[in-house]
């Protein structure tokens, strides 16, 4: 593979962090920096309730220290597979508040787009929300992940070559080319959602990795964001079916139940089928980028 630059096993000092490895700096300086770079700015949130772009920013933090940490696990770091599910577990307190912002997006964007009881009962939705977490629960949030960030600082990242840092990319984009298949073959939305999140795996590690690959690499990254942007939709409006299968609506708008899953469920399979149209184009950029890997 000829996108990791052999250039990696200089021994260089790490220079300023930008969410990404530097082109002379070495593998495990690298990773442990941006690993360590993402908790703290996860962990950046104020400590009063933090607002949904706040929350965004955290998650995909954590998404990039993840998919880092998978890279290690390929490549045998002992440790690595422990500290991603610790990571995990903080990311996931997270979810059902980025659920409930995506149940009332989706929401919106439908209430103005239906008309009558369809409409009052997507409204209804919004309503029904869930209260956010409170200060406290924020700062003790904070206090565990700023416990994590300080456990990965001492983390004993051991040696790695260049050759390993592409085995270990090899592993994800076979990743996500097994998603692909199922994806592919099955309408279920839980195939789309572990396709997707075997989609921005790669895709944080592409950013994460990007001075040290080719000049594909951009474009390989554009095409992952907009595959995963258009399985994100098909997670967003299930999320919305969700929020109206589990409350329980007002009398008057019960009988809209069936007819707004029936809504967002035709949204996900849209999304599911143009997510698949975009896959070959997926496909070619990673046989740019990675010859004989993405078939």
């Amino acid at each position: 593979m000829a996108v990791i630059n052999c250039a990696l096993r200089s021994r260089r000092s790490a220079r300023v962090f930008h969410g990404h490895l530097h082109r002379r700096e070495a593998i495990v300086t690298g990773l442990r920096q941006v690993v360590c770079a993402c908790c703290a700015l996860a962990g950046e949130l104020k400590a009063h309730e933090p607002d949904e772009a706040a929350v965004h920013r955290a998650r995909q933090a954590l998404k990039r220290a993840r998919a880092v940490l998978r890279l290690g696990e390929a490549m045998g770091i002992a440790g690595a597979k422990a500290a991603r599910r610790r990571l995990s577990r903080h990311a996931r307190e997270l979810s059902p508040m980025r659920d409930a912002t995506m149940a009332t997006k989706v929401a919106q964007r439908l209430a103005r787009r239906l008309d009558g009881a369809l409409q009052a009962g997507a409204m209804e939705i919004i309503a029904m929300e869930p209260t956010p977490r409170d200060a406290t629960w924020w700062r003790a949030w904070k206090r565990k992940l700023a416990a994590e960030a300080r456990r990965l600082g001492n983390f004993a990242w051991t040696d790695c070559t260049a050759h390993d840092l592409a085995h270990a990319l090899r592993q994800s984009v076979k990743r996500v080319r097994r998603h692909a298949r199922k994806a592919l073959a099955s309408d279920e939305i839980e195939t789309a959602h572990d396709w997707r999140k075997a989609v921005i795996i790669l895709r944080e590690q592409v950013i994460a990795l990007r001075p040290l690959l080719g000049s594909e690499a951009s474009v390989l990254r554009a095409q992952l964001q907009e595959l995963a942007s258009r399985l994100g939709k098909a997670t967003d409006f299930n999320i919305f079916a969700e929020a109206v299968r589990d409350r329980n609506l007002p009398g008057d708008l019960a009988k809209t139940r069936s007819r707004l899953k029936a809504v967002a469920r035709s949204k996900v399979e849209r999304a599911i089928k143009n997510a698949r149209k975009r896959w070959p184009k997926v496909r070619r950029a990673l046989q740019k980028l990675l010859p004989n890997q993405s078939r």
